[in-house]
């Protein structure tokens, strides 16, 4: 939850265009370089420029402006403190667009040193929003609560209340992803007490529109209803349509939350038809996907495949990863309630490769960064002058040696995995294909369920290989490296300044590790077993929306690891469809061991359903948990009617795990 709330509030308030703000500004800025000649001054120019033309030029135009400006003072023979530090700024910032954060943190530090020193203070402000901005969006979030208090301390010095609210804004980004949500609201409505007092209309409606955001996300519709009127009002007066189908987008959650489907159909087609206007693809996408989901609650599965189905035209053709990954889900519920399992086993299996790539995605970031952080010293190294001590050769060497073997050990882990998971995908496919001439479509999806569960054993294998001989080998070249500290004198200060920055990089190198293996297999429930990890899902699910609670008897030791492992992925199975489908405030989770069985209760208070257990019609997931049940010899049992709540009974005899047990 907390993440969509803060993908609502850094889209709408950083990153769209301010229609009319920056025209006046612009024109004058260009009438200005056509006329000046001081070199010092134009690069001056060229990075304002930029600046006022980030939100509304494409990338490579930002790029090409600020190049201009860093080739003009390499070869101008006076160079200003203001003309270095905006260069540095805007350097900083295309890294930051790029998403390259240690590169964006480096220039901006070296562009706020200049800037302090001549006392540009509104210049340092920014600089702190920037890298504040930078360092929640890599969930930094101390770090970036550091970077805004010391923002403000600088707009409080230089007056500049417009930068005070943006920064109250953003630190309530961090209150809310703290669960400190009254903390969160008092920040927004200073943010909206500086913006009336200012009378800056257009920021205004940015900071109606965050707090309308903030209350829709806590189901307090009416407040959410109020402000997002207050920001649409102003956004029409001002004629800014682009950040208004934003503000109908969010009035149309609000109306799909109350089951006013007529309503929030009527805000969503005007949200799309702006975005239709301004050619946003992104956005009218999002606006396919949210007519589409609006006709399957309204059970109109027809026109709701229509609208998933261009939202997922476009996601391809975009390239947009999450957004094709939500497009193949609904598709697959959708074919499912027409009754046609066989596409909506196809549009399963897409959705689960997009989402296993978007996995891959996040672990070859990860490494990505190590290489940069590496190629950063490299190229530092090579900017600095040549005292070509042999004791300095000597580390420079061995520092190369083992990072490139890190990196290498990686890459080979990474290029061994995913031949075995490309073996393990053409196995499947020939059993599949084999068993496609003899089984029902039903008894697929039981197999595909099979087939995530030969996934989780090997993300386990994998994981425990990144931990134990990854973690290990990192650990021992950490030893070595800070032994070698101790033996050796450093008679310059470079050679000891680039020794430990290669003892650092390692370190960083091991984090990642144990962060590509925790993510592959939850750590808690491998440590303390599944009435911990329980207790932790329950915790991370808990908001003012709905409360979870879990409750285990009996179980006095531990089951056995693969048995832990399938039960845990049942109740998440079953905690999911309740968030997605039940629209309850309160469930219980509870866990039973009893003499001859296990027994598992999830009951919800949400809308229930009629269920009839001769229908074979339900989702992929509750087919999932049943094959699942099924492989234990389980009985599975659902007590469920309309507005009454659903209960959920499991019971898995003994006999499937004791003698397991027995043996460990």
């Amino acid at each position: 939850m907390k993440q969509f709330i803060l993908l609502f509030f850094l889209l709408f308030y950083l990153f769209f265009p301010l229609v009319g703000q920056t025209n006046k500004e612009v024109v004058d800025l260009q009438q200005q370089l056509a006329k000046i000649q001081d070199d010092t001054t134009r690069a001056i120019l060229l990075c304002k420029l930029a600046w006022e033309l980030r939100r509304v030029e494409p990338y490579k135009v930002i790029d090409s402006l600020t190049n201009e400006a860093v080739s003009i003072l390499k070869q101008a023979r006076n160079r200003s403190d203001l003309a270095l530090g905006l260069t540095k700024k805007m350097q900083g910032y295309l890294h930051y667009t790029k998403g390259e954060k240690e590169k964006a943190l480096e220039y901006f530090r070296e562009a706020i040193l200049i800037f302090n020193r001549s006392k540009y203070f509104e210049d340092v402000a920014s600089l702190y929003l920037l890298q504040g901005n930078l360092l929640l969006r890599d969930g930094q979030l101390d770090a970036s609560m550091e970077a805004y208090y010391t923002g403000i301390r600088y707009a409080d010095t230089c007056k500049v209340e417009a930068l005070k609210a943006s920064f109250y804004n953003m630190i309530a980004d961090v209150k809310i992803r703290q669960d400190a949500f009254s903390e969160a609201e008092s920040f927004l409505r200073k943010a909206i007490a500086i913006e009336k007092k200012e009378g800056a209309y257009s920021r205004l409606a940015t900071a109606y529109y965050n707090l309308g955001s903030f209350f829709s996300r806590r189901n307090k519709l009416d407040s959410a209803d109020v402000y997002f009127n207050y920001s649409g009002e102003i956004l029409e007066s001002l004629g800014e349509h682009p950040r208004l189908s934003f503000v109908l987008s969010g009035r149309g959650n609000l109306a799909v939350k109350r089951k006013q489907f007529s309503e929030a159909l009527f805000f969503y087609n005007k949200s799309l038809k702006i975005r239709e206007e301004i050619k946003d693809s992104i956005g009218i996408a999002h606006s396919f996907y949210q007519i589409g989901n609006t006709y399957f609650r309204k059970e109109d599965y027809q026109k709701s495949q229509v609208y998933i189905e261009d939202c997922l035209f476009v996601a391809e053709k975009k390239n947009d990863a999450e957004l094709k990954s939500k497009a193949l889900k609904k598709l697959s519920q959708i074919q499912e309630r027409l009754g046609d399992t066989g596409e909506a086993l196809k549009h399963y299996k897409r959705y689960n490769n997009v989402s296993q790539a978007i996995l891959n995605d996040k672990t070859q970031k990860a490494i990505k960064e190590i290489e940069e952080k590496y190629e950063n010293e490299k190229l530092q190294k090579e900017n600095e002058k040549q005292a070509a001590a042999a004791a300095k050769d000597k580390i420079f060497r061995n520092s190369i040696i083992i990072i490139l073997v890190a990196v290498l050990i990686i890459a080979l882990l990474l290029a061994r995995d995913f031949q075995l998971k490309r073996k393990t995908a053409d196995q499947q496919k020939k059993i599949y294909q084999q068993e496609m001439l003899q089984i029902q479509q039903t008894s697929e999806l039981r197999a595909l369920n099979a087939s995530q569960d030969g996934q989780e054993k090997e993300r386990k294998r994998i994981a425990e290989a990144l931990h134990n001989s990854m973690g290990s080998l990192l650990s021992a070249i950490q030893m070595h490296f800070q032994a070698i500290a101790e033996t050796m004198s450093f008679q310059e200060q470079d050679n000891r300044a680039l020794f430990n920055k290669s003892l650092e990089l390692i370190k960083e190198a091991a984090k990642t590790n144990r962060g590509i293996a925790h993510e592959m297999m939850p750590p808690i429930l491998m440590k303390f077993g599944l009435g911990a990890s329980l207790a932790s899902l329950a915790d991370k699910i808990k908001s003012p929306a709905i409360n979870v609670t879990t409750a285990v008897y009996g179980l006095e030791e531990r089951l056995p690891e693969q048995i832990e492992l399938s039960l845990y992925r049942i109740i998440d199975e079953l905690i999911n469809n309740i968030l997605r489908h039940a629209r309850a405030t309160e469930v219980n989770i509870q866990l039973i061991e009893h003499e001859d069985m296990l027994n598992i209760i999830v009951e919800d208070n949400g809308v229930g359903f009629e269920y009839d257990p001769r229908n074979k019609a339900y989702g992929v997931g509750l087919s999932n948990v049943m094959s699942r049940i099924n492989h234990f010899n389980g009985q599975f049992e659902v007590d469920s009617s309309p507005d009454n709540g659903t209960t959920i009974i499991i019971d898995i005899p003994k006999t499937t795990y004791a003698p397991h047990r027995a043996k460990s």
